[in-house]
């Protein structure tokens, strides 16, 4: 295999150890694949995490995918160093086969798809059968499928609206009734799901026996939940809920909820009410966002809990929260336990490591042996043991601070959320057992800093019985003793992630213990090797089948998973034995509802949506983010957030606050969710059904249109395959053919052969017709929802500048806390120093010595904004020099190479780079002259015609280069070109619609032409020299031209303009003097206004291109000159750029408010001029 090249296009900023790679392939080897990828590899601490596919068919399709891991991470924790699937593809190119890779116990399994008439799965087979037999509606709804083999089948139905294509019921049952423990018939569950006109559920109802209870949900105007509860009334729903019309249910699980939110959409208070409507039980939670100064006003940093224990204590607990600046949270307090959770952060946004279990965080504890505590018999009063970890529900335990007082070591050890550790006696000797949690404070133990667990009742400590290592030894009170290894008990609250090539989570790590993320497959291993725990799971039309396993033995187990509207599993039934049933239910926003009966666990490690449960912490891994389901938030900002979407302003909120209807699985939402797709296609005058329809269309085949339309008739005198050959060419001319192969002994059948050809021809006539109107509609719906999906894509790649803006700023401020005490020296300093700084730079330092000087060519101090521009340099002063040297950082130079310079002069090429003139020949930026005309382009209006440089600008010193590399030629060969720029130059890219720095810009962009077209970037390289010349331009009004990559001219921005800047924490802001200043001639509209006029009439100043200003790129006050600025910038100065005590400035996110202030803006501050 040979590679074309290798493309970065990930890269930290701290260290070039967490990069990903990926290189592509040349084709020689692998003609299917040639310019697709070929390996991606991730980076972190240093260790390569790749993935390799091994080659393509004729379609592009994988033919197979390696995983590899490091050697020392694989030898560490007993994993193999690589992991292979291969595939294979049906004839219309749908996936048919998929080998697995053997994973700890589980052997290799080759997996069977097979599929209907129309392309949909049928079922699919492997070791066992895992789904068969599946019914589908006309518009591609599973209707009915069966899990499992017999006599362990599993049957799942579902129901949907005709109109809306919304679930409304869903029915599981099983085939053998033996176990009875929570279900007692066949029956497993039987959901019904009722909706209003908006299209929110305002219902649920379970109907299978032992499980019934109907749940309820209101909402506010904009849909957000407002009351969630479970009622009274089985048959409907309420118009509120009150004492009366809620229910416990009959196991207890029922809740009763009320939601309040701000304008933001932030949660300010959660009322979980007593049942009975007594509202002295009632549990008020409130919510404080904001810090102190006002910054970060959507984060969620302190929350306070008002409940009453069960003996009457009115307990009030407060716990904060901790951000980091880019808006991801490294603090969590629990409101519920105290405990404290510190988490970190991977450069790209995904959590690295937390410490801390937090309030809903299970752990196991360690001890001898590296063995786990085990609750053994899930019985009550059964002892606890020494057992080896196997990740189990048995191991897992949650230690809670007993309320009302201040230690936060004294609480209580709980398995099965409601059953607490209480030793059986409280002498040396005594077993320690479980009993249902009651307070007491014989359940109370003690976290000692020496790792031990004391018992304060008896002042005796849990240990090991004699020290012992082997499984099932009992755990007893004996005396404490600090330094004995039989009472260390280690709490496994540490986790760090590992993420793969891909950006998902690959590895999970807890101390003693490794869990491997494959996918389908989930293995955890002891250091060393020793297996814990395993499960494969079986995606299937109607539901997924999991095999799991524990410990390292062979004996593995099946079970079949019932998910809900949103994918969440609720229900698991056992596909052998007596078919055990297991249940789990959550309210709205994921939270686990009642206890865990006890030692009746769902096997699965997948919860809340589908996804995998992280235990040890209590969030939930959703996709690229971390869900918090207690307070109903992600932990870090929404990168789709978009801004023009009210309901999407806050960037922490979970599904719009509507967690019933609305899902955010992957945390990302980059698909199109099933409205949005409706959405997309209405706007397309396309329905779902078109399109259901449309895609049965083309899946259907020539020859099912001959076996469907008369082959009864013709398969005497022909075979399918000379039918096909015949009825695909001239189908006349067809029919005579096969009337002439009629023998004489059949003659009398002529008659109806020919009627059957008629009835064929006019079959395959249609289906023709059909096609070609389903390739319209499939055209179109494509079209609709790729430019859906590139609107949501864009707002990720928004997004995500936003939050590298905000990195950078937040990397910058240290030094400019620095430049500004070296600047307060240099205007404070002694007459010595003084005398010093003027011997050191006597010429750009003369004038400021003598505290003269005005805009001019000596270089005066005061100017506008003070400091010098002249022609001996100066540092920021407005003068009008027209020549200045390189120090003269602002100044407007007209003159040669080393006259005028640029805002940043870093910004610039190197030499050599090729410049478009304006007739059409090229020129190297460095001969490029003051007067010469260049080929310029509006990227935002298209107009391209020629303007005239003003300046040329040259820097020296330490550079950062970036090398962009282009496909000159596209898909007519493999020719590439490269420009090397500065990291800050910026280029225009199209899908974006944004001037992107060259250090930001990715592989598989598009940059734009001269003529108009557009060429892909390939790849970008990064470096740092010591020493490098660099030249930029200036150019009068619009401010871009072209630089030329081989024969491709490419836009890039220039200088331009009468800017002067400040600084803001370290970033430029470039103030626009002359867009507002009434002495200033502005060039006049199309209707002859000045910018003096058009204010004085409410509308935006012109700048010198003769283009409106845009106010939400401006800053916002009243008593100084407007400045441009970054979309990103302004967003992450929210407040700083929009405090003017007075204006009364409203929140961006009423626009229609904002547009109204800016009316009266504009025309204050032409008043003001008066």
């Amino acid at each position: 295999m040979a590679d074309v090249h290798v493309a970065v296009v990930q890269v930290s900023p701290e260290q070039i150890g967490c990069a990903v790679e990926v290189d592509v392939r040349d084709g020689d080897d692998f003609p299917g694949g040639k310019g697709l990828p070929a390996t991606a590899t991730r980076y972190t601490d240093g260790l390569a995490y790749a993935q390799a596919i091994g080659g393509y068919t004729d379609d592009y399709q994988p033919t197979s995918t390696t995983l590899t891991l490091p050697e020392s991470i694989a030898d560490t924790w007993g994993l193999e160093t690589s992991y292979r699937y291969d595939y294979t593809y049906t004839d219309t190119g749908l996936p048919e086969s998929t080998t697995l890779p053997a994973v700890g116990s589980l052997p290799a399994e080759k997996l069977l798809t097979r599929y209907t008439r129309d392309g949909l799965p049928l079922s699919v087979s492997g070791k066992d059968w895992y789904g068969a037999e599946t019914v589908y509606s006309p518009y591609g709804q599973v209707l009915r499928s069966t899990l499992g083999a017999q006599p362990y089948r599993v049957w799942t139905t579902a129901s949907y609206d005709n109109a809306s294509g919304a679930l409304t019921d869903q029915q599981v049952h099983r085939e053998q009734t033996d176990d009875q423990s929570i279900v007692a018939a066949n029956l497993v569950s039987h959901r019904s799901y009722g909706y209003d006109d908006a299209g929110n559920v305002t219902s649920i109802r379970e109907r299978s026996l032992g499980l019934e209870e109907r749940q309820c949900f209101t909402y506010d105007p904009i849909g957000q939940l407002n009351t969630a509860w479970t009622a009274t009334d089985q048959e409907s729903c309420a118009a509120s809920p009150a004492g009366d019309t809620v229910t416990a249910g009959t196991d207890g699980t029922g809740y009763w909820q009320e939601y309040e939110y701000d304008l933001l959409g932030n949660r300010t208070k959660l009322v979980e009410k007593d049942l009975t409507g007594d509202t002295d039980k009632d549990a008020t939670t409130s919510y404080d966002y904001g810090k102190a100064d006002g910054t970060q006003p959507r984060t969620l940093t302190k929350v306070t809990k008002d409940y009453v224990t069960p003996d009457g204590a009115e307990i009030t607990a407060v716990a904060e929260r901790l951000y980091e600046m880019t808006g991801e949270t490294k603090v969590v307090t629990s409101v519920e336990n105290g405990d404290q959770q510190v988490l970190s952060w991977t450069y790209d946004g995904k959590v690295d490591r937390i410490t801390g279990a937090g309030s809903r965080g299970k752990t196991a504890y360690v001890g001898l042996a590296d063995k786990c505590i085990d609750l053994g018999e899930a019985v009550p009063g059964n002892s606890l043991q020494l057992f080896s970890c196997n990740g189990t529900i048995a191991q897992k335990w949650t230690f809670a601070p007993v309320p009302g007082q201040a230690d936060a070591n004294l609480g209580t050890l709980s398995v099965y959320d409601d059953w607490c550790v209480q030793p059986d006696g409280n002498t040396a000797g005594s077993a320690i057992a479980t009993q249902e949690c009651s307070g007491s404070t014989e359940q109370h133990l003690e976290r000692l800093s020496t790792g031990q667990l004391k018992h304060p009742a008896s002042g005796l400590c849990l240990a090991v019985e004699d020290e012992a290592t082997d499984d099932l030894t009992p755990l007893v009170l004996v005396a404490c003793d600090a330094d004995s290894a039989a009472q260390q008990w280690e709490a496994q609250n540490e986790t760090r992630h590992l993420y793969g090539p891909d950006g998902s989570r690959l590895l999970t790590f807890q101390d003693q213990q490794a869990t491997l993320h494959l996918g389908e497959s989930v293995l955890t291993v002891q250091r060393g090797g020793t297996l814990v725990n395993t499960q494969r799971s079986y995606p299937t039309p109607g539901g997924v089948v999991m095999r799991y396993l524990h410990l390292a033995t062979s004996s593995t187990g099946l079970v079949a998973l019932a998910g809900d509207h949103q994918g969440s599993p609720y229900a698991e039934v056992g596909l052998q034995g007596e078919m055990p049933v297991r249940v789990r239910k959550q309210d709205p926003f994921g939270n686990q509802r009642g206890a865990v009966p006890l030692g009746v666990n769902m096997q699965t490690h997948t919860g809340f949506l589908g996804a995998q449960r992280d235990d040890a912490s209590g969030f939930i891994p959703l996709g690229a983010r971390l869900y918090d389901p207690v307070v109903g938030r992600f932990l870090s900002a929404d990168p789709v957030l978009d801004i023009a979407d009210p309901m999407q302003s806050n960037g922490y909120a979970y599904a719009h606050n509507n967690p019933v209807t609305h899902s955010d699985p992957t945390g990302l939402s980059v698909s199109l969710t099933p409205s949005e797709r409706a959405a997309a296609l209405e706007g397309a005058g396309l329905s779902a059904a078109q399109v259901a329809q449309a895609q049965a269309t083309m899946g259907r085949s020539l020859m099912s249109v001959i076996l469907d339309s008369a082959w009864y008739m013709l398969k005497e005198f022909i075979g399918i395959n000379d039918a096909m050959n015949c009825f695909g060419g001239d189908m006349w001319a067809c029919g005579s053919l096969i009337v002439g192969a009629i023998p004489w002994t059949k003659v009398a059948k002529i008659p109806g052969v020919l009627k059957a050809v008629n009835r064929t021809i006019s079959a395959i006539q249609a289906w023709r017709t059909a096609k070609r109107v389903a390739e319209g509609v499939l055209r179109a719906a494509k079209a609709a929802e790729t430019a859906a999906l590139n609107a949501k894509k864009l707002a990720i790649e928004k997004a995500k500048k936003a939050a590298q803006a905000a990195k950078k700023k937040a990397a910058q401020k240290a030094q400019t806390t620095s430049n500004k005490a070296v600047n307060a020296t240099k205007k404070t300093g002694n007459s010595a120093q003084k005398n010093a700084q003027a011997k050191s730079n006597p010429k750009g330092s003369s004038a400021a010595s003598s505290g003269a000087g005005k805009s001019g060519k000596s270089g005066g101090g005061s100017g506008k904004s003070g400091g010098g521009s002249g022609k001996s340099g100066g540092g920021s002063g407005k003068g009008d020099s027209k020549g200045g040297g390189d120090s003269g950082a602002t100044a407007r130079g007209n003159g040669g190479s080393s006259g005028g310079s640029c805002p940043d002069p870093g910004n610039s090429f190197v030499p050599g780079t090729r410049v478009l003139m304006a007739d059409g020949s090229t020129k190297p930026v460095e001969d490029v002259q003051p007067g010469d005309e260049v080929l310029v382009t509006d990227p935002e209006t298209g107009e391209t015609v020629t303007e005239t440089v003003t300046a040329a600008i040259k820097g020296d010193g330490v550079k950062k280069l970036v090398k962009v590399t282009i496909d000159t030629d596209g898909d007519r060969g493999t020719e590439t070109a490269e420009i090397t720029a500065t990291d800050g130059h910026p280029f225009w890219v199209p899908e974006l619609g944004e001037w992107i720095d060259a250090t930001d810009l990715r592989s598989g962009q598009w940059l734009r032409t001269s003529s108009g077209t557009y060429v892909q970037i390939t790849a970008i390289d990064r470096w740092d020299v010591l020493q490098a010349t660099v030249h930029n331009l200036t150019v009068a009004n619009i401010h871009t031209y072209y630089v030329v990559a081989g024969n491709t001219p490419v836009l890039v921005h220039n200088c331009g303009g009468n800017w002067q800047p400040t600084e803001i924490d370290g970033q430029r802001v470039y103030q626009r003097d002359d867009l507002v200043d009434p002495k200033f001639t502005s060039p006049a509209d199309r209707y002859g206004r000045t910018n003096l006029k058009r204010m004085q009439q409410g509308l935006a100043p012109m700048g010198p291109d003769g283009k409106p200003m845009v106010l939400h790129h401006m800053l916002q006050t009243q008593d100084g000159p407007l400045a441009e600025l970054t979309q990103s910038m302004h967003q992450g100065w929210f407040r700083e750029l929009h405090i003017n005590v007075g204006t009364n400035i409203p929140s961006g996110i009423d626009r229609k408010a904002f547009a109204v202030w800016k009316t009266a803006y504009w025309k204050g501050r032409a008043a003001g001029f008066q």
